[in-house]
């Protein structure tokens, strides 16, 4: 048997206070003076026993109650046989960028390394890889500032990769307990040709997750087809939810050279058209002010103009 907090058993020194009570009372006696007592000394006798019987039985109930009071703080339990065996954990956190979705006063990944720095023990040795930083054998102590900075990343491990790389970082052979925990949003791109990962590993996956995942991003844009001189720059916007009417912008270079407010679509793609200048090289950006997520607020293009065409005409004369 196994306590959760084995330090109250300290506690157990209370029991020597239903002890003291005991003989305490012990101690205390009364004289009754009575003409004759000779026809009374079978019942005495008899009293006697049955008060002494009586103060053992409240003493064993005492220090009983006092005893399960203290065991049922220190939460006993019962552990398996691999309790004692050494463990190794290592740590995937997902860094990429849908991890900046917002969670209370803080980003999904800052709410996930805040918890991870109180939940883990601060002499637990572990290894933490991103995707594209590894951490091998350290403590939380070691990488905590390390952590809190940490930038998110354009790169995104699918979970094949996740359990190829975290075989490496596992000491060979079964004498350890080997524990993989994964922290992920769990992207569609992540479950791509995933295969079984190396054995002896036990996995542990934790969807991150936030409870209003609101969202609006430039899905696509395309210069529609037309006879006018000028171009009709087509901009598609997706949102993940209904969205109020957002402001979307477009730029040349870093000069603003249109403006609009983008409203929902229930088809889903909501569609804004932006007239640009004929006859003139673009290299353009379009902009949307958004709450969500922020790496898919902008959408960059290029239009350039056309060299014209130099050409001999060759004619006989007759």
């Amino acid at each position: 048997m196994l306590f959760k907090y084995p330090q109250l058993l300290w506690a157990l020194w209370l029991l020597l206070l239903p002890v003291l009570v005991h003989l305490l009372q012990l101690r205390k006696f009364k004289k009754t003076p009575f003409t004759n007592v000779k026809l009374l000394q079978k019942v005495v006798a008899k009293s006697q026993r049955s008060q002494s019987l009586k103060r053992w039985l409240l003493l064993f109930t005492r220090m009983a109650l006092f005893a399960s009071l203290i065991f049922a703080f220190a939460q006993p339990f019962m552990a398996n046989s691999t309790a004692l065996q050494e463990q190794e954990m290592v740590i995937y956190l997902d860094n990429s960028h849908s991890l900046q979705l917002r969670k209370d006063n803080s980003s999904l990944l800052g709410e996930t390394i805040q918890e991870l720095i109180d939940a883990i023990p601060t002499e637990a040795s572990f290894t933490l890889f991103t995707n594209d930083e590894e951490y091998k054998d350290v403590t939380i102590n070691d990488i905590q500032n390390e952590l809190l900075q940490l930038p998110f990343s354009t790169n995104q491990l699918s979970l094949d990769d996740i359990l190829l790389k975290s075989g490496t970082y596992f000491s060979q052979g079964p004498k350890t307990i080997k524990k993989l925990i994964v922290f992920s949003d769990f992207q569609k791109s992540m479950a791509l040709n995933i295969r079984d990962s190396v054995k002896g590993i036990e996995n542990y996956f934790v969807p991150l997750r936030v409870e209003n995942m609101s969202n609006i991003s430039i899905d696509s844009l395309y210069l529609e087809a037309g006879n006018s001189p000028e171009k009709n720059l087509a901009v598609l916007v997706s949102g993940s939810s209904e969205f109020e009417s957002t402001p979307i912008s477009a730029y040349n270079g870093e000069s603003l050279i249109a403006k609009a407010a983008v409203k929902y679509n229930p088809d889903g793609k909501s569609k804004i058209v932006f007239t640009l200048p004929a006859n003139e090289e673009i290299k353009g950006r379009v902009s949307l002010s958004d709450m969500g997520l922020a790496y898919d607020n902008e959408l960059f293009f290029n239009i350039n103009t056309r060299e014209k065409i130099k050409f001999m005409t060759i004619t006989s004369q007759i």
